[in-house]
Order: C-alpha cells, then structure tokens, then sequence
C-alpha cells in the first residue's frame, strides 16, 4: 500500500500532511494507513520529514 501512496502521483495536490517523524520506526505505516484511509474530496499527500 506505501508503495501504491508513492506511485501516485499528481499534479492537482491540495492538501499535504507533513509528519515529522524521529525514532518511529514501529508507527509511521499505522501513520501512513491513516491517512490513506481517509475520506476526502481532495488530493492528500503526506511528506514525512525523517529526523525531524
């Protein structure tokens, strides 16, 4: 599914969801999913910043 949310990409983005992640390895998919999961009627991308 990560894979599919990289793959997709598009010009028409209004909305990004940053997320910034230090050590988090075990909860960013769930994270992620989340996202992905949501209902809009918008285009979402999420940026995760490592390290941050």
């Amino acid at each position: 599914m990560l894979q599919s949310i990289i793959d997709n990409k598009n010009d028409k983005i209004l909305v990004s969801v940053a997320i910034p992640a230090y050590n988090e390895e075990d909860c960013i998919a769930d994270c992620l999913r989340s996202i992905a999961r949501q209902q809009t009627s918008v285009d979402v991308e999420a940026v995760v910043c490592l390290n941050a």
